[in-house]
């Protein structure tokens, strides 16, 4: 039996926009300076590195928003009590702006309805994710929560992989998501099939899914030569496991 893995943010949660408009929203509060274009950047920008280092074991979950409202705000010199304590703002605007994409729902559906165990993926904290699964009306009968900051080891790390499926009870699995290297190549280099979301080329239909054919076309070349690419979660099928 073979385990379905799925990401959240970017991949069943539009996370980019709750981010951009809670970003623009805490930036006007703050009387801070810039188009809302020029906010969203700084803030994506904030994000990528930080969450990235966060990854990489440079810093932890909370560390990496310490500085990312730091750099934000223009206030290096907060303490980390202080930066959290704004932090706390944006995570409630950001709350306000959840929304998961219309084609999350079902496709989770078709994977419950596979009868394979079916999990979400996160490099999240629990609490927040779970709140996201709630609130988006995705926390569906059967289907497990897998928060990778209460392990201590986040995707990439090959044990983020291989610990989810220990937890399902299963030794094989195949990771959807968003991210050419935490979700896709890292879940490679750790023993699982792996799946491309790219919305980017949404529409190129099921039959062109191998890299050899949408993954090189999208930009993609330098996927595992195991990963296939979807532009949508309705291009998605599961076979049934009977048993």
């Amino acid at each position: 039996m073979r385990a379905i893995l799925f990401d959240l943010d970017g991949t069943l949660l539009d996370h980019d926009a709750a981010a951009a408009a809670a970003c623009v929203a805490w930036a006007r509060e703050n009387d801070l300076d810039g188009t809302d274009e020029q906010v969203i950047s700084r803030w994506s920008v904030l994000e990528r590195r930080w969450f990235a280092a966060y990854e990489r074991g440079e810093t932890d979950h909370l560390g990496q928003r310490v500085e990312r409202a730091r750099g934000f705000l223009g206030r290096p010199g907060l303490t980390r009590d202080e930066a959290l304590g704004l932090y706390a703002r944006y995570l409630e605007l950001y709350r306000e702006n959840w929304t998961a994409f219309p084609d999350a729902h079902s496709c989770l559906v078709r994977a419950l309805n596979s009868g394979r165990p079916v999990g979400v993926l996160t490099n999240g904290r629990s609490e927040m994710q779970a709140a996201k699964l709630e609130a988006t009306g995705l926390a569906l009968p059967g289907l497990v929560l897998l928060a990778t900051v209460d392990a201590g080891v986040p995707k990439p790390d090959p044990r983020a992989f291989t610990g989810a499926l220990e937890r399902l009870g299963v030794k094989e699995g195949v990771m959807i998501g968003d991210n050419p290297v935490t979700d896709v190549r890292a879940a490679v280099d750790a023993g699982l099939s792996a799946v491309l979301l790219d919305r980017s080329c949404a529409g190129a239909g099921r039959d062109r899914a191998r890299r050899t054919g949408r993954a090189a076309e999208a930009g993609h070349d330098d996927l595992p030569a195991e990963a296939f690419v979807v532009g949508g979660l309705d291009e998605l099928n599961f076979t049934r496991c009977e048993g």
